[in-house]
């Protein structure tokens, strides 16, 4: 929950949303970067030393903001089979990740910070599409085998309807880069190639 913006703000509001209420602290342990308070876009105006005021907590989180990109998609075949249609990856990829060798596509950024404050990287957001069998996934470094990055991911390819998936229902293991993968499998009609949407909530 992100903390009003103006109006009577307190200490114990500021305990519910970084401490869980569990006990009203010194302000001077709520500086960024410490204990309690993550360094993140959502925390950029509280300061890390220093003079700390009750209004430096005007409109922060707990939580980093979403993580948004814009992808170029890009394809790769996979594999081809004589008997029917081509294993064909479709959207981004920094390469390697365990299914290709090499990258494709493009996204306007990588990198962001989780919901514990570690760095981490979109390195692979991809479908890929075998008959009418689609798994969508996502690879991130950072963090060796990490399974608590984010709740769900909201992906768009520019059709109809956007796709929104939980974390919890992803097949996941670690991935050969050393970072955390998550596949997801799907039906839809289609899957475009052009621009998506991707957005990572915590």
């Amino acid at each position: 929950m992100v903390l009003q913006a103006s109006g009577i703000i307190d200490i114990s509001d500021i305990s519910a949303e970084f401490t869980g209420g569990s006990g009203d602290l010194p302000l001077s342990d709520y500086y960024r970067g410490g204990s309690f308070v993550p360094d993140h876009g959502n925390t950029t105006g509280i300061p890390p030393s220093g003079i700390i005021a009750l209004s430096d907590f005007y409109g922060t989180a707990r939580l980093p903001p979403d993580f948004t990109a814009t992808i170029t998609a890009g394809s790769r075949t996979i594999s081809t089979s004589p008997r029917g249609p081509n294993n064909i990856a479709r959207g981004y990829d920094g390469g390697p990740d365990r299914k290709t060798l090499a990258s494709y596509g493009s996204i306007t950024a990588d990198s962001f910070t989780d919901a514990g404050g570690n760095a981490r990287v979109a390195s692979s957001i991809a479908v890929s599409s075998l008959l009418d069998v689609h798994w969508l996934s996502l690879n991130v470094t950072g963090v060796p085998n990490v399974n608590d990055t984010f709740l769900d991911m909201v992906w768009d390819d520019g059709g109809p309807d956007e796709v929104t998936k939980t974390r919890a229902s992803a097949f996941y293991f670690p991935s050969i880069d050393g970072g955390s993968h998550w596949d997801w499998q799907f039906f839809p009609a289609a899957v475009g190639s052009g621009v998506w949407s991707i957005r990572l909530i915590w």
